[in-house]
Order: C-alpha cells, then structure tokens, then sequence
C-alpha cells in the first residue's frame, strides 16, 4: 500500500525478457503509474563507495526507510531463496549475517 502522494523507486526487476532484461518491467511500471496520484520512478545505476556512503547515512537519519517483508536467519538462507523466488514479497527479504 502507498499512501496517495507516495513515490516508489524501482530498482531493478525481474529478468523475463531476454533483451530487455528488467527495463521492461520498470518501463511497464512508470506507464502504470500515470493514471494514479503515486508516482512510480526507477533508476538504473552501477553503484560505488561515494553513493554506498550517503545511502548508510540517509538509512541512518531516517529520511529513507527500507520496507522489510521478511527476515531471516544465516541458517534459513534456503528458506528466504524459496520464498524470493516465489516473487510475492511485498517488501525486501532480509538474511541476517552476524558474527
């Protein structure tokens, strides 16, 4: 659920069509969204050290806030491949690596 003024930003998709990769589904996506008060954007990007940084730290301050589905435990990695690959997540799904 998005709230009426609510912008998502797709990265990445599924791989269904072999020539056109994911860009199929965010273009399909950004079609959808112009009949709706919710914006759908997307970005395409080869990340690197510089924009991993600002990532962690808008993550931290909040102004970003990641949609967690489903956590699961280092020892359930199969389980959360099962579940991912079911492709009904309505958010991330989350391995828990701890030390």
């Amino acid at each position: 659920m998005l709230a009426p003024d609510a912008k998502v930003v797709l990265i990445g998709g599924p791989k269904t069509n072999r020539v056109l990769g994911p860009v199929g589904h965010l273009l399909g996506s950004k079609l959808g969204s112009v009949r709706c008060s919710q914006e759908a954007l997307f970005a395409l990007c080869k990340p690197n050290r510089e924009d991993l940084k600002l990532l962690a730290e808008l993550l931290e301050q909040g102004t970003i806030v990641p949609v967690i589905d489903r956590r699961f435990a280092l020892a359930d990695v199969a389980e959360a491949l099962r579940y991912q690959g079911e492709g009904h997540p309505r958010g991330k799904v989350v391995v828990a690596v701890t030390s």
